[in-house]
């Protein structure tokens, strides 16, 4: 059987304020990345080091929803699903074979279309396989 899976998915910009005045996730992709690409971008301080540092701060002070919107408002997105067109089912494209896992008491997760934001984290593990050479 053909392999019909890709290695790259879609990243998404910041989100923007509608026209009601809350803030909601991009639709549309800006670019296709890979795994070491997002790995580069998230130990990179200059991408989303003071928003990461500014939600830290704000945990304990704010709402949910305050911080909801802040996430979606202050980064950017990856749908690591696949390669997507518009930020829904629908737009997906060329699917990968990867799977995201929520790992808290989330029963949510069954939307290929399900969008994970990339913080800063200069931890973050990555298979050395993966590795950009």
């Amino acid at each position: 059987m053909e392999n019909t899976y890709n290695n790259m998915f879609s990243i998404f910009p910041q989100g923007y304020v509608n026209r009601e005045g809350k803030a909601v996730l991009a639709t549309k992709p800006q670019q296709n990345q890979t795994i070491p690409w997002v790995h580069q971008y998230i130990t990179s301080k200059w991408c989303a080091g003071q928003a990461t540092e500014t939600l830290r701060q704000m945990a304990g002070n704010a709402s949910k929803d305050e911080i909801a919107d802040y996430k979606k408002l202050n980064f950017e997105i990856a749908l690591f699903a696949g390669t997507f067109s518009y930020r829904n089912a629908r737009g997906l494209i060329m699917p990968t074979s990867y799977m995201v896992l929520d790992i808290d008491p989330d029963t949510s997760g069954s939307d290929v279309s399900r969008a994970c934001f990339l913080p800063y984290d200069p931890d973050c593990f990555i298979n050395s396989k993966y590795l950009l050479k």
